[in-house]
């Protein structure tokens, strides 16, 4: 465990859906997060947003104040130090508020019994379990499964027919403007969002942080895709099933 130094300061990291596209909305949602708890008394946090640090590394800081990660990810031993702080609600999608879906996306229109499969990590809700519950449902079978490392590289391995079958996070499609002209088949049962999360050596600060990102989503939510918060906790996506690890078989996407 590492250990929290309290003259070293704190960070966020909002890599979710951190791209080109939303960069610019980002990094404001982030700096009304660090005026508010500078107000109440934080004052060592890093005004920009730290892209710079692996998710691993990241996870693993007690300088992490406020984070993100996919529901499965907290059962893993890289997220086993983060504490749920709360769920966003997507304003751009139709489902339940604090919730979210995949679009099941086929390199044809009609799907292969048996497919390639790309998914961006094995602990993705929205890339890997949604998409083996699909097809689970679906009678299909693999014939290889690839880690692509991203949504996007996800996309470009359907594009360019080295993969069949994807499933890529709904609200990440639109945010981050992936553009694919492969066809949507079909969308994913609903889950719960990917958690806003902090290290566990800022739980003490919980509520204030809940308080924090309620308050720039009510500035910056519309340029960013939210608009509420749901509080939860670890149990709410262990009781979802997201505590079962992928059993899927992958293939690392070479260099």
């Amino acid at each position: 465990m590492n250990n929290y130094n309290k003259n070293e300061a704190l960070y966020g990291s909002l890599s979710w859906y951190d791209n080109p596209h939303t960069r610019h909305a980002l990094d404001e949602f982030w700096f009304s997060v660090v005026q508010f708890l500078r107000q109440r008394g934080i004052d060592n946090i890093c005004t920009d947003l730290q892209r710079d640090v692996g998710l691993e590394a990241l996870w693993g800081s007690p300088q992490l104040i406020i984070g993100q990660c996919c529901g499965p990810d907290l059962f893993t031993p890289a997220g086993s130090e983060l504490n749920v702080i709360a769920r966003p609600v997507f304003s751009d999608l139709d489902c339940r508020p604090g919730n979210y879906f995949s679009y099941i996306m086929c390199r044809t229109n009609s799907v292969p019994r048996a497919a390639r499969v790309a998914v961006n990590s094995p602990s993705s809700r929205s890339g890997c379990y949604a998409l083996t519950e699909w097809m689970e449902a679906n009678e299909v079978n693999t014939t290889s499964f690839t880690v692509s490392g991203s949504h996007k590289n996800s996309l470009a391995l359907l594009e360019s027919h080295q993969a069949d079958l994807i499933a890529v996070d709904a609200h990440s499609l639109h945010q981050c403007q992936l553009q694919n002209d492969s066809p949507v088949i079909d969308r994913s049962r609903e889950a719960l969002a990917p958690p806003f999360v902090s290290h566990n050596a800022s739980d003490h600060h919980r509520e204030l942080l809940f308080e924090a990102l309620l308050h720039a989503i009510r500035v910056h939510g519309h340029a960013v895709g939210m608009s509420g918060l749901i509080e939860c906790g670890r149990c709410d996506y262990r009781r979802a099933g997201m505590d079962q690890p992928s059993s899927v078989p992958v293939t690392p996407l070479a260099n």
